[in-house]
């Protein structure tokens, strides 16, 4: 199996690159304890379009998320119920930070 590495070319490939380090940023630093329990939630329950990969361990789990193709199943989807969470998180960030000049 091998692995490409795109090069964002255009600005809306450079935006999406840069949300979706955000995101992965939110999800593996931020909150990795409610983004785990979110992606394990679907595992056990079967639904989400989520699956548990190899190589992970006892502490450390890989799991691979995918969206879905149907906006009907967005509900049922864990990538979804993620990107909810981000930004959710985002809002409420956004409206508890002031910019304060000069001070």
């Amino acid at each position: 199996m091998g692995i490409d590495v795109l090069t964002p070319e255009t600005s809306s490939e450079r935006q999406m690159a840069a949300s979706l380090h955000e995101l992965s940023v939110f999800i593996l630093f931020d909150e990795p304890d409610l983004c785990r329990s979110i992606l394990e939630m679907h595992v056990i329950n079967g639904t989400g379009g989520v699956g548990e990969l190899q190589d992970g361990n006892d502490d450390i789990m890989i799991y691979r998320a995918s969206f879905p193709e149907d906006d009907d199943r967005k509900n049922d989807n864990a990538a979804w119920q993620l990107v909810q969470e981000f930004n959710r998180t985002l809002r409420f960030n956004l409206r508890s930070w002031s910019f304060r000049p000069n001070q």
